[in-house]
């Protein structure tokens, strides 16, 4: 019998270091990336009283194709009707969909640009444009600015680290990530409903 995948994540060190490096990060591999970038989405969500029933991250036997044909490691379940989550609010709704990317950037320095990808992909075809975007176009459907969009919710990951860090260890199932933390790829899939996420960020 092969021997178990494994990660250990230990916040004390780099935020967490991955010992099994996946193609989507050669220095954190992709266990770490896709903790921090599905809590903060799901952190964002609260926020924002952007409705879900739960977040999960696949183990690897798990991992689907998305619509754009990239690999799907994990989402916040939003449903598939943009009305019910996109709609009321495009402003709020786009924080929450850059949200997971920018937290991965500041806590790591770096992120998992499929992942920017795909999220904004979701937002842009909610919205009913399915061409190419015009930069104009782009920050009319921001409120005004996309860049400043996307600063704003740099400034809500800095000042909300400690929430999202709280939800990606619950998703771990640990109280926090202050100790190396053992995760095996068969244990998974890890999930937290959007009840366990509220918990989590009331910190």
């Amino acid at each position: 019998m092969g021997q178990a995948r494994q990660w250990t994540l230990a916040l004390s060190i780099c935020p967490m270091t991955c010992f099994w490096s996946d193609y989507v990060c050669p220095t954190h591999g992709w266990v770490p990336h896709v903790f921090i970038h599905e809590a903060a989405h799901a952190t964002a969500a609260i926020d924002h009283d952007i409705p879900f029933s739960d977040v999960t991250i696949y183990a690897p036997s798990q991992r689907t194709s998305r619509h754009d044909g990239a690999t799907a490691l994990g989402g916040v379940n939003v449903g598939l009707d943009p009305m019910t989550w996109l709609h009321p609010d495009p402003v709020a709704a786009l924080e929450f969909v850059m949200a997971g990317s920018a937290a991965e950037d500041i806590i790591f320095g770096d992120m998992v640009a499929d992942g920017f990808r795909g999220d904004l992909e979701m937002w842009r075809k909610g919205m009913g444009e399915t061409g190419e975007l015009s930069p104009s176009r782009l920050d009319e459907l921001a409120g005004g600015s996309f860049a400043a969009t996307g600063q704003r919710v740099r400034t809500w990951v800095t000042q909300n680290r400690g929430r999202i860090m709280a939800v990606a260890a619950r998703l771990a199932g640990v109280e926090d990530l202050s100790r190396p933390t053992l995760i095996l790829g068969e244990n998974g899939p890890w999930t937290l409903t959007r009840a366990e996420v509220r918990r989590a960020v009331a910190i």
